[in-house]
């Protein structure tokens, strides 16, 4: 692909990635063509389909998470690098809930091996924390991905809403000496 192919196709993941985050698939075609400096047919000519859109987002996201993920493994701290990536991948935008969450969803090659492979990341990360006893003993990927899902639902506006909600569900997955810890780091602030 040509460079300026590529920086069309980015920008035009990018536009879309903020527009349907804030307005779902109502947001047309012609709107994100517009906002990214382009014209229909180049939007048409990457993404042939709304759905291939909304699929080369979700890749997107998930391939940029896979990478810290896997960056994450090396850490000194299994603890910290556990928190640092659940809240990278609870940080979403919301570009991904209802509608367009559905579309992301449905099993498609590419998005299915991402999303797979950043299970097994966040898995190896949660093993780790799980030998320092960073995060309790009975929370496994399972509890660590419906987590993800409903703070995943809350929408793009509400990212106050989401911040609490993280850290309340980031207070209940430490271990309980781990906890006593970070309560104490708080106090002396």
């Amino acid at each position: 692909m040509r460079a300026d192919a590529k920086a069309n196709r980015n920008r035009l993941i990018e536009v879309a990635r903020e527009g349907f985050g804030q307005r779902g698939l109502a947001l047309s075609i012609h709107e994100i063509a517009r906002n990214a400096g382009v014209g229909v047919g180049t939007v048409y000519r990457h993404f042939p389909t709304k759905e291939a859109l909304v699929e080369a987002i979700a890749v997107a996201r998930l391939t940029s998470l896979l990478g810290e993920g896997q960056a994450r493994l090396k850490a000194r701290d299994p603890g910290t690098a556990f928190f640092d990536f659940l809240a990278l991948l609870l940080s979403g935008d919301g570009s991904a809930r209802g509608e367009v969450g559905r579309i992301a969803r449905r099993a498609r090659p590419t998005l299915t091996q991402v999303a797979a492979e950043l299970r097994s990341v966040t898995e190896q990360l949660l093993q780790r924390a799980h030998k320092v006893a960073a995060v309790r003993a009975d929370v496994g990927i399972e509890e660590i991905m419906a987590l993800a899902r409903c703070v995943g639902m809350i929408g793009f506006a509400e990212a106050d809403l989401r911040r609490k909600v993280w850290q309340i569900m980031i207070d209940g997955l430490r271990s309980r000496g781990r906890r006593r810890v970070a309560k104490a780091k708080k106090r002396r602030r």
